[in-house]
């Protein structure tokens, strides 16, 4: 059966097509030779340092076989930048038993708009776990990475989103399940507040039998004015792909809320806890060093979104 290329082509649409006609191919390239287990995480950062700006970005990173890395990028605009467009090309490689984690925090302004095009590639045997955080207003965001996983092979992308003002937020991932054995999941967290639009996509192809994939998507709504979609799809093209999503949208629950706050918590606290509790994913194979970084994200997360 033929699958369809995911790769980040010209023509694959408008954002592309302008990286590679106008980007300069400026980025960053990483290359982690086989079987070398790189110990501490590979920091990267994309900044926006000026108004009214296109910012192109073509990074490429290639795990080779039986190799490991930890990639952690942040993306961000200096106190005082509103406007701009940022259009971010990534592809990564996952060689043959080898492993790559990948986390995303990105904190962006209310003018900014954010068009990221991601490609992975995961050959036999090989693991790719992404964590992606947005807890900034934006203009606008639309993000689609496309994963491609070989027999054997392993995907898991966890997406936090806290979406606040007028944004539009338009995040999702889509796994193609290409050989025997191999398996995906994928996880949303959202939260939203203002008049906020959250579209939070998911799809998973099963392309062979003896595959499995989950979808899990779960919203909450902290403003009367605010909006979540969840859109998840699950497609098998061969008996005996298992594959299954779930998703729910609701409001933080009065009764949880009056018991932590007849155990002496405030209001505030009280929403707080439950909001750090809703947004806490167990990512495995995160090192130890992301995790305590990502911990005070999401503490600043929660913060953020209790107003």
């Amino acid at each position: 059966m033929e699958v369809p290329n995911t790769g980040l082509r010209p023509d694959l649409d408008k954002y592309t097509a302008a990286t590679y006609l106008y980007g300069g191919e400026i980025g960053y390239f990483i290359y982690v030779p086989p079987n070398v287990k790189v110990p501490i995480p590979i920091y990267t950062c994309l900044a926006i340092t000026s108004d009214e700006k296109i910012q192109f970005a073509h990074n490429i990173v290639y795990v080779d076989e039986g190799a490991e890395a930890h990639l952690v990028t942040g993306c961000a605009v200096p106190h005082g930048i509103r406007d701009g467009l940022h259009i971010g090309i990534s592809e990564f490689y996952v060689g043959r038993n080898a492993r790559l984690t990948f986390s995303m925090i990105h904190a962006w302004s209310e003018k900014l708009h954010v068009r990221p095009r991601t490609s992975v590639n995961v050959e036999e045997g090989g693991e790719y776990v992404s964590y992606y955080i947005i807890y900034s207003p934006v203009a606008s965001i639309q993000t689609y990475p496309m994963v491609r996983v070989s027999r054997d092979g392993k995907a898991y992308l966890a997406n936090i989103i806290a979406a606040s003002g007028n944004g539009i937020y338009d995040i999702g991932s889509k796994v193609q399940l290409l050989g025997n054995n191999s398996s995906t999941e994928i996880v949303s967290r959202v939260v939203a507040r203002g008049k906020s639009k959250t579209y939070a996509r998911a799809a998973i192809e099963a392309y062979t039998s003896n595959t499995k994939g989950h979808i899990e998507c779960l919203g909450l709504l902290l403003s009367e004015n605010a909006q979540i979609s969840s859109i998840p799809v699950i497609t098998s093209k061969k008996p005996g792909a298992l594959l299954s999503h779930e998703a729910a949208i609701g409001i933080i629950a009065e009764k949880e809320l009056e018991y932590l706050m007849s155990r002496g918590f405030t209001e505030e606290e009280a929403r707080a806890i439950l909001i750090r509790g809703f947004m806490s994913i167990d990512v495995p194979g995160i090192p130890r060093s992301i995790k305590i970084e990502v911990n005070r994200i999401l503490d600043l997360v929660t913060r953020y979104a209790v107003g």
